[in-house]
């Protein structure tokens, strides 16, 4: 009798620790699938584009952006060639292998601004 309940005591051990290994588990993918932004460095910012010359070269992962839908400054401007500025600029500050993301309503004009810079197929 004291064998049966020697091993009903580490079937309720091992159950108790496969129940936490699960838990563990469970709570590591969905701190993967949310992670924090501090704990990963992750973070937002606002670049004047004017400025991103000053940043170290080949400093981010990932860049996302959403390049100026208008501009109102009395004058006629050449958005292909400001745009093109702001995409050198990006690329300057982008890791090798890093991922921009553009949010454009010319999509067009960037793909033809990236044909002519060779990077877009």
């Amino acid at each position: 009798q004291n064998q049966e309940q020697n091993q009903e005591q580490n079937q309720e051990q091992n159950q108790e620790q496969n129940q936490k290994q699960n838990q563990k588990q469970s709570d590591k993918e969905a701190n993967n699938r949310n992670p924090n932004p501090q704990k990963h460095n992750l973070g937002l910012s606002s670049v004047n584009p004017q400025k991103a010359h000053k940043f170290t070269p080949k400093l981010f992962d990932c860049i996302v952006t959403n390049p100026p839908w208008g501009q109102q400054t009395g004058k006629k401007l050449d958005l292909g060639w400001t745009y093109l500025q702001m995409l050198h600029r990006a690329w300057h500050v982008l890791k090798p292998g890093g991922r921009m993301v553009l949010l454009v309503l010319r999509g067009l004009m960037f793909i033809d601004i990236l044909r002519r810079c060779g990077r877009w197929k």
